[in-house]
């Protein structure tokens, strides 16, 4: 089920129908917040006038810059029902981009409809670029100009990471005008819908409230405390949710069914300095480090509260309270 980003939705669609140049999309959030379920929704968000190709660049088909090149060109052929004239590019990037570059160009969609490639997981993709930066360079520019000089076809790449972040190459150097989308937690309506319309269980006020609390509108957070009620719901045969209930639930979440905060701990703040800044924000002191705290609150995962900086999803701070120390150190 897909709830909220009315203004994402409408934002996104206005500016795709309307930009006379394409610059690079790309559509920012934390992991697990709903990106990829976005990215599902886009054709039927969209409408009539857009072919959305989907790609997940973690595909086990993608392992290099040549074999993203063609899987991507024969997913486009396939929606398109065309001939992608079983293409194998060559080694050298510039090349490969080339050639798929000329192929989309000698092709239409029917009706003149707009091509979005909607490519998930940018930074694997850079993952791949880093390796030769020279190459990276030189096919992130001409990408760039592809983007400047037609507005039939849409890149729209989605990922967890700023273009700043990424270096060597330097995506911000070569999309200056990128067009961000940020998805951000479910705002409370929508969270209160997520939780009460997918499974009919009665929920005292009390407790939804507390649901929201907890996980600030988590998408992913939430869906896993429900997953955890409905379970207890089904084995005492009943309907009706006591603070008990989601006691139990917080608790089996918090030790076996917690992705969402064990990609913060263990990806996003795998290094000493991000580290070190949350040690010190769980024990009440201002950190030390400016810079590893403008990146926690930039992604959204620091609050300000009085003017002081706080974890903003209450769960993970309980986790990282009780479990922190159990995970290996970045160094470890």
């Amino acid at each position: 089920m897909f709830f909220g980003r009315e203004d994402l939705r409408q934002n996104l669609a206005r500016e795709i129908m309307t930009a006379a140049e394409m610059p690079l999309f790309l559509i920012l959030g934390q992991r697990r917040v709903g990106k990829t379920s976005l990215l599902n929704f886009l054709p039927e968000l969209l409408g009539s006038g857009f072919v959305v190709i989907s790609q997940d660049l973690q595909d086990d088909h993608i392992e290099s810059v040549p074999s993203w090149l063609a899987d991507l060109r024969r997913r486009i052929a396939k929606q398109l029902e065309r001939d992608d004239g079983d293409w194998t590019p060559p080694n050298e990037w510039l090349a490969a981009w080339q050639g798929l570059r000329e192929w989309l160009e000698g092709i239409e969609a029917e009706g003149g409809r707009k091509l979005i490639l909607a490519l998930d997981e940018l930074e694997q993709l850079h993952s791949y670029l880093i390796k030769d930066q020279g190459q990276g360079n030189r096919l992130l520019a001409a990408i760039r100009s592809f983007s400047q000089h037609q507005n039939r076809v849409v890149l729209l790449f989605v990922g967890a990471t700023p273009l700043s972040e990424l270096r060597d190459p330097d995506w911000s150097q070569y999309f200056v005008q990128t067009q961000p989308f940020r998805v951000d937690y479910l705002a409370r309506p929508d969270a209160l819908r997520l939780i009460t319309e997918p499974v009919p269980l009665e929920y005292p006020d009390a407790i939804t409230e507390r649901l929201f609390a907890l996980t600030q509108g988590h998408p992913d957070l939430l869906q896993r405390l429900c997953r955890q009620l409905v379970s207890i719901a089904n084995r005492e045969d009943r309907h009706a949710m006591s603070m008990a209930d989601l006691d139990e639930a917080v608790a089996a979440v918090l030790v076996r069914d917690l992705a969402p905060i064990e990609r913060f701990w263990n990806e996003f703040c795998r290094g000493p300095a991000c580290r070190a800044c949350i040690e010190q924000i769980l024990a009440g002191e201002t950190p030390t480090d400016r810079l590893s705290l403008i990146r926690l609150e930039e992604h959204g995962y620091v609050v300000l509260d009085q003017g002081r900086p706080r974890l903003r999803v209450p769960l993970f701070e309980g986790w990282l309270h009780k479990y922190r120390e159990g995970f290996p150190t970045a160094s470890g």
